[in-house]
């Protein structure tokens, strides 16, 4: 499974959070997402076939900047960043 972790930065709060997550989570291929609201980042677990760049500008459509900081493989995603 591919992780994908990406900084976000703007006016990062509880709301905009859930829109990240359910945003993310709308892209195929993605089995799920998760916001570190202190951290500022967004993390998406998804298949091979994500392409990073359009879990970003999913969040550039929310009205948030954000660029990829890794692409990495882990195991089966169990929660949490």
């Amino acid at each position: 499974m591919k992780k994908i972790t990406m900084n976000i930065d703007g006016k990062l709060n509880n709301k905009k959070a859930m829109e990240i997550r359910m945003s993310l989570n709308d892209l195929t291929g993605v089995t799920s997402s998760d916001v570190a609201v202190l951290e500022a980042r967004a993390y998406a677990y998804a298949g091979d076939k994500l392409d990073a760049n359009a879990a970003v500008q999913r969040i550039r459509e929310i009205g948030l900047a954000a660029d990829v900081v890794r692409e990495e493989y882990v195991g089966e995603w169990s929660g949490g960043a």
